[in-house]
């Protein structure tokens, strides 16, 4: 049985985005812990800065387009994951619970979770993505 969360609405809608061509790369550690969702964490949605931090968190940082209805299903990685929705909304689940990640929303993944992302936006959507270096 899924469970469906609720999600806080973003205050702004971000303009149509072009092409989203980044990365940093970096080693700090960053602490393992729970999923979690951080609501609002990114209110401007600038890839470059959210790259920077993640990279100074220890994680690589790419974008990743979805057209309507992409569904990925059942992914378990073996190192911790962010997620972070840059101008449509994504539905996400992990151990039976279904949450709507908004743009500027961050999405922390541990280890060994397995979790789905779908694009129920009805438009294409661009998400950042990005994997703890070991």
């Amino acid at each position: 049985m899924r469970r469906m969360l609720p999600a806080r609405r973003a205050a702004r809608r971000a303009p149509a985005l072009a092409v989203w061509g980044l990365c940093s790369l970096g080693s700090v550690a960053y602490n393992s812990g729970p999923m979690h969702i951080e609501r609002g964490k990114w209110p401007r949605r600038d890839p470059e800065e959210i790259a920077r931090d993640w990279a100074a968190r220890g994680f690589s940082c790419d974008v990743w387009t979805d057209p309507p209805g992409r569904r990925w299903e059942d992914f378990v990685h073996s190192v911790d994951e962010l997620v972070t929705p840059l101008d449509a909304p994504i539905e996400v689940e992990w151990e039976g619970e279904v949450a709507q990640l908004e743009p500027g929303d961050e999405w922390y993944i541990p280890r060994g979770t397995r979790h789905s992302v779908r694009n129920t936006s009805g438009r294409t959507a661009h998400w950042l993505y990005g994997y703890k270096r070991r």
